[in-house]
């Protein structure tokens, strides 16, 4: 495989004239890939690319409508909460740039082309890329929210002021009410209920995305890249430099 490699001449990336000279030595390795593997490639990139321009045309369109928003709905952002389980769904995404990036690099370090410094930048802009592909369509929908929420804090702080005015009145200044018992009335539990949707309020997302996806679209992403760490830090060398402190040598 090494004399092969050099005789390849690889140097980082796939380009025209390097793969017209390895079919010409290796012509069923050559012609496996140009009719095999990039086909491949290019189609199964292709599809989800167009599988992406439909949800985001989707989620636009859908963004536009007149959509019935729940302000106190429990999962805090309206009853939009479930896109987040349908963003789930472009992990393998996420995780298929990651490693053609990662393998892309290990591929430039390993021949010489370029130094594993060189693998910050494209870090980043993975990482912005992807977040960018899973996180940015459920924002359609910020304009949406933040007038449910508006909406939401006006209705329920007139029911609030409502609530608590009788309550004061039945339970504060009526006559004769230190003598009804408190315990096993539903005032109470009425008043904690009616808190709680109020904190729902005033904690309203005002996009469907939660710390949860954006923790672990960022894993997704930065996974493939741990191997080429070792290119920076060989193992072997960490175990031995670990057990050469251990051991006071």
């Amino acid at each position: 495989m090494t004399v092969i490699a050099a005789q390849m001449r690889l140097s980082g990336r796939t380009t025209g004239s390097e793969l017209g000279a390895a079919v010409s030595e290796f012509r069923l390795a050559g012609l496996w890939y140009w009719m095999v593997c990039l086909p491949l490639f290019r189609f199964l990139a292709f599809r989800w690319l167009w599988r992406i321009a439909l949800w985001w045309c989707f989620l636009w369109r859908l963004a536009k409508l007149k959509l019935h928003l729940a302000p106190a709905h429990p999962d805090g952002a309206g009853g939009l909460g479930y896109l987040e389980v349908a963003q789930t769904y472009f992990f393998p995404l996420v995780l298929a740039i990651s490693a053609l990036m990662s393998a892309s690099f290990a591929e430039e370090i390993s021949s010489g082309i370029s130094v594993f410094e060189a693998i910050y930048p494209a870090l980043a802009i993975t990482l912005i890329l992807d977040l960018v592909l899973v996180l940015f369509p459920p924002c359609f929908f910020a304009f949406k929210l933040r007038a449910c929420q508006e909406r939401g804090l006006s209705d329920y702080s007139v029911l609030a002021a409502r609530y608590v005015n009788d309550f004061d009145r039945k339970w504060l200044s009526a006559p004769g009410a230190q003598a009804e018992p408190l315990l096993g009335t539903a005032d109470l539990q009425s008043l904690a209920d009616l808190s709680n949707s109020v904190a729902i309020l005033r904690n309203m997302r005002l996009v469907p995305v939660s710390a949860r996806l954006l923790i672990t679209v960022m894993v997704a992403a930065l996974l493939p890249m741990v191997p080429l760490f070792l290119f920076k830090y060989p193992v072997a060398e960490l175990v031995q430099k670990i057990v050469s402190k251990l051991a006071g040598l």
